[in-house]
């Protein structure tokens, strides 16, 4: 996991940015193992409806594991919408919403 924002952004400048990556990379992990290991069929499918539809009022319907992974999510996509923001003028969290579907 470590390896992955290296191996993208090895110059050494580009640190924030590593940092910054390796947020979602952890995340999709973390909801991979859910997947893998963790929830039942009828929570992974609430759970990706509510990704899918990205409202607040599905979730909670959800497990609290699941509020937590969707919380998650929403607070990382949120985080890196404002620091494009910030940087560059344009808000890409429409673009980041429909990427995690």
């Amino acid at each position: 996991m470590v390896q992955w924002p290296l191996a993208v952004l090895p110059d050494p400048s580009l640190l924030e940015q590593r940092v910054e990556l390796t947020k979602p990379i952890s995340l999709v992990y973390i909801i991979d193992g859910i997947f893998d290991v963790h929830g039942t069929l009828d929570e992974l499918t609430l759970f990706t409806e509510a990704v899918n539809r990205w409202e607040y009022e599905a979730v909670e319907q959800l497990q609290d594991y699941m509020k937590i992974c969707f919380n998650a999510l929403d607070g990382i996509t949120n985080e890196i919408s404002f620091k494009v923001y910030d940087d560059h003028g344009w808000n890409p969290i429409d673009s980041l919403r429909k990427a995690v579907r």
